[in-house]
């Protein structure tokens, strides 16, 4: 980088240039380069980096975040599944009605027996012990 210099010619043309004009005319300097610095190089090179690391950590926390929101979404969802199956297991062990239906596979209601709300309990059961906390 240069030092840049504007003028006015005798025609009123502007003109700029790297190089200062060889007429006796009023010159107006425009900018100067920087003091020359041995470490100019690696010091750009430096900031180059950090911005690169400050971008870099900005996205994994950016990752970070979602993940968690969707840990958290995720938490959510098998609660409310689990305490759906542990009122679907107290209402088929402690219902004071004797009859409880549930859906064949046409969609039409059926009775449960005995042994059929025993067998449907015991698989509930099941499936809090390998997807619920206690």
């Amino acid at each position: 980088m240069a030092t840049l210099y504007k003028w006015v010619d005798a025609s009123g043309q502007v003109h700029y240039s790297d190089q200062p004009p060889n007429a006796d005319v009023k010159t107006e300097i425009i900018g100067t380069p920087p003091p020359a610095s041995r470490n100019a190089v690696r010091e750009m090179a430096n900031q180059d980096a950090d911005f690169k690391n400050r971008q870099s950590e900005k996205a994994d926390d950016a990752k970070k975040a979602q993940d968690a929101a969707k840990t958290r979404a995720n938490e959510a969802l098998r609660a409310d599944a689990c305490a759906r199956l542990r009122s679907d297991i107290d209402r088929l062990e402690n219902s004071d009605q004797n009859v409880i239906l549930r859906v064949d596979q046409n969609g039409d209601p059926v009775n449960m027996d005995d042994e059929a709300r025993r067998a449907e309990s015991q698989r509930l059961r099941r499936l809090v012990a390998d997807n619920c906390k206690s």
